[in-house]
């Protein structure tokens, strides 16, 4: 039996409060300013050090990194936590695992596949 979670539900059902909440939690010192967050840049440095230059936009649910540290500097908050984590294990933190500590931190549930290699006899 397989589980998994809807990554677009979770994106877009996170309020601004929440994603500084987890920010927060990851270590980044974040400023809510109108609809922004303003954050320390986690996303290329560790916990507590860089400058407030990582911004998350409500609107559009995606981290923007303005410093040059980042090879690609826009991500969502999946990759965020990917990025933060990979840091403080200093190996690779994948994607799926990023999903599942979003989805876990904010208490969604996840979907069961059990029918995933069956086979339909009519």
């Amino acid at each position: 039996m397989n589980y998994s979670y809807d990554k677009d539900q979770i994106k877009t059902s996170l309020s601004l409060e929440q994603v500084r909440d987890l920010i927060a939690d990851l270590g980044g010192e974040p400023i809510l300013q109108n609809e922004v967050i303003i954050s320390r840049t986690i996303c290329h440095n560790g916990s507590g050090h860089g400058s407030h230059k990582l911004y998350y936009y409500d609107n559009t649910k995606l981290c923007r990194c303005y410093t040059g540290g980042c090879e690609e500097p826009t991500f969502d908050i999946f990759e965020l936590v990917r990025k933060v984590k990979s840091l403080e294990q200093g190996s690779e933190y994948g994607l799926p695992q990023a999903i599942e500590y979003v989805a876990q931190y904010f208490g969604f549930s996840p979907s069961f596949n059990i029918l995933e290699n069956a086979t339909v006899i009519d």
